[in-house]
Parts: structure tokens; C-alpha cells; sequence
């Protein structure tokens, strides 16, 4: 296989001085057939077109050769800097993505634990300050249960102190209720 590189990179040289010595400087197809002969032979480097265009004498081409190099190199580069951006951008949004999922998990579940934690802590207040207030007055009337279930922790906390010391159903929920 390398031979037949080798000889097919030869011919190619051979061909590159037969069209160079056809064509007239400067005209636009002789450019067009060195785009073509770069394009065409890919296992000839750019650079031994250029070294042989130069052992010809055919500096004009030389230097266009060098332009379609420096455009060639060009284009790679924008290639290559598009496809690392996309790639970039691909890994940055799953990576963005992953965590983003993860944190908001995380902190839903802790959101949504410290919630149920204080909600039973209520209820199991309230639960509780309706149990003493019917062991020591009786039944509780409706309204009364429901302000119990509608307040919070620290207001219920309150109520329970009170059931304590209080003369009367009402002086638990109004201590300044008369006796």
C-alpha cells in the first residue's frame, strides 16, 4: 500500500509539471486545476505541491497554493472551533441539566420534609390541646376547634400553657374573659 502512494504521489508531481508548463501564467483555469490536484490528491501534502511549483519556477502558483493553505488552514480552524463550541455547549447543557435536577431534588426534598415536619408538629399540637380542653371542660364546641386547627404552633403553644391555670373554656382561647 505505501508503494502504491508513493508511486501514485510521483505521478501526480509529473502531472503538476505538465499542467504548469500547459497553462498560461496567471489565467484563472490554471488556478482552478491547482484547487482541483489539491483537492484530488489528498495524500499529497500541500506543502510538496508548493515545493515543486517552486522547482518549476512557478512562483504565482506557489503563492496561490499558499493562499488555498492559509484558507484550508482557515477553515479548519472555524470547523474545529464549531465543533468544540457545539460539543462544549452539548457536555455544559447535560452537565447544567444533571446538576440542576440533582439541587432541585435535593432541595424540594428538604423543602418538602421540613414542611411535613412542621405540619405534624401542628397537627399533633392541636390534637393534643383539643384532648386536654375536653378532659378538663367538657366537649368543645365547633367554632373552637376549628380556630384550634386553623392556628399555628406558637399561637397552640400558647392555648396549652393556658389549659393549665385557666377557670373556664373561654379564659383558655381569651384570658382577659371575665371568670
Amino acid at each position: 500500500l505505501r508503494s502504491v502512494l508513493i508511486t501514485m504521489r510521483r505521478e501526480a508531481m509529473d502531472h503538476l509539471a505538465d499542467v504548469v508548463k500547459s497553462l498560461p501564467k496567471g489565467s484563472d483555469l490554471r488556478k482552478q486545476v491547482f484547487k482541483y490536484i489539491n483537492e484530488t490528491y489528498k495524500d499529497v501534502g500541500l506543502e510538496d505541491i508548493m515545493a515543486e511549483l517552486r522547482r518549476l519556477g512557478a512562483y504565482d502558483m506557489e503563492a496561490y497554493m499558499g493562499t488555498i493553505a492559509q484558507t484550508m488552514h482557515a477553515e479548519g480552524k472555524a470547523e474545529g472551533l464549531a465543533e468544540g463550541l457545539a460539543a462544549g455547549l452539548a457536555e455544559g447543557k447535560a452537565e447544567g441539566l444533571a446538576e440542576g435536577l440533582a439541587e432541585g431534588k435535593a432541595e424540594g426534598l428538604a423543602t418538602g420534609l421540613a414542611e411535613g415536619k412542621a405540619e405534624g408538629l401542628a397537627e399533633g399540637k392541636a390534637a393534643t390541646l383539643l384532648r386536654q380542653l375536653q378532659r378538663r371542660f367538657g366537649p368543645v364546641p365547633r367554632s373552637m376547634r376549628d380556630r384550634v386547627a386553623a392556628s399555628d404552633v406558637a399561637q397552640i403553644d400558647t392555648w396549652l400553657d393556658a389549659v393549665l391555670d385557666a377557670p373556664s373554656l373561654s379564659a383558655v382561647f381569651d384570658p382577659n374573659a371575665p371568670h
